[in-house]
């Protein structure tokens, strides 16, 4: 074997060429064998669709609106305050309580004045019996005119005197001026209490609570008579509940020149219970005429850099679904979770809840029974 020759160089590298060759072609045809099922098998898939539910726009009566803030005021309403110092001789109210008109709340200490009311009373019936007896002895000659006189001012002076510690006992003692409710207050008995200090507020009993508002002058004027609806601002959201009725019953004379707006007061007559002193309240002012429009689910209007738009779904040709088209629309303003809109129509079928999810030519099922009548814009 010693006699064999080596191959060529170039026979060598014609081998390796050729085996690399060899193994390139079957990993290729490998590779191809791979690609053609999972092509196969992707067409033999269904389509890729997205699941929405389905609505057709309904012709509303839409009357735009502004929704401003408003703060609730008790038509009778007062603080009650002390005009004179002194201590607390007793509380007839508890904090809260309701309250007849008249009835005590508070009373200072008036064992002083009525000391003193006692000896004016004293000196008051002494005064008219001396006057009945100068009176008696003027008829016989016995006294003189001016002697009565003196009698009749002792009688006046006295009279005068109790009217005014029944004065002083008056003012040390609060009454409620109506029935209503009093609020929270912390005031016992042998309490000293400065001049005018607030003891407590009283909102009087009535069958209609007050609604102020602010409305800016852009908006135009409201008159007496205007209706708007209030609503109750609870955590849950502003202007949640059922709306109150109101009517608008005053406007203030200027305009506020800082917010430009001018205050106006709505009266509550029914359902005012549910309204508290100083309550913040949503006002729903209606503005201008009412006019015919499509509302539309909020959630079925999408926003992009090119407007507002919504879905709406063609009946797709192989009949086992829709076929989204965006749509653009104008929005006119919003009621509850509704959207008034222009640019569909009444016979167009829309994607509701879940069209975020959506895109154009993308296949859509029906989350429910589509509603009757040709699929909006099936052509």
């Amino acid at each position: 074997m010693a006699g064999t020759k080596p191959l060529p160089s170039f026979l060598r590298w014609l081998f390796t060429v050729i085996a690399c060759l060899v193994v390139t072609a079957a990993l290729g045809l490998f590779k191809f064998t791979q690609i053609r099922q999972v092509l196969a098998d992707v067409a033999a898939r269904p389509e890729f669709s997205q699941t929405v539910e389905t609505t057709k726009p309904q012709p509303t009566d839409f009357r735009p609106r502004i929704d401003t803030m408003g703060v609730v005021t008790a038509p009778l309403q007062v603080v009650l305050r002390n005009e004179l110092a002194g201590y607390i001789a007793e509380v007839g109210a508890k904090a809260g309580a309701r309250v007849t008109k008249g009835q005590l709340i508070l009373q200072l200490d008036v064992s002083e004045q009525r000391a003193n009311l006692a000896s004016a009373k004293a000196k008051l019936a002494l005064a008219k019996s001396v006057l009945q007896r100068d009176l008696n002895l003027q008829k016989t000659g016995f006294v003189s005119d001016d002697k009565v006189d003196h009698s009749r001012a002792d009688v006046d002076v006295a009279t005068a005197e109790i009217e005014g510690v029944e004065s002083i006992i008056n003012r040390r003692t609060i009454r409620a001026p109506f029935a209503g409710v009093i609020g929270i207050h912390h005031f016992e008995p042998g309490q000293y209490l400065n001049v005018n200090t607030e003891i407590t507020t009283l909102v009087g009993d009535s069958s209609e609570m007050w609604v102020d508002f602010n409305l800016p002058q852009f908006y135009g004027e409201l008159t007496s008579g205007n209706r708007v609806d209030v609503r109750i601002v609870r955590t849950e959201g502003v202007g949640t509940g059922t709306p109150l009725q109101a009517e608008v019953i005053a406007g203030d004379s200027t305009i506020n020149s800082a917010a430009r707006s001018r205050r106006y007061r709505a009266v509550v007559r029914e359902g005012a219970h549910q309204l508290l002193d100083n309550m913040s309240v949503s006002v729903v002012v209606p503005l201008g005429l009412s006019a015919q429009l499509l509302a539309v689910p909020s959630l079925a209007v999408q926003s992009d850099v090119k407007g507002q738009y919504v879905w709406v779904l063609d009946r797709d040709k192989s009949g086992n679904g829709f076929r989204a088209r965006r749509q653009g629309v104008t929005i006119f303003g919003q009621r509850d979770d509704l959207t008034f809109v222009d640019g569909v129509t009444a016979d167009d079928l829309i994607a509701g809840a879940g069209a975020f999810k959506l895109s154009p030519g993308v296949l859509v099922k029906s989350s429910g029974a589509p509603p009757e009548g040709p699929a909006g814009g099936a052509k």
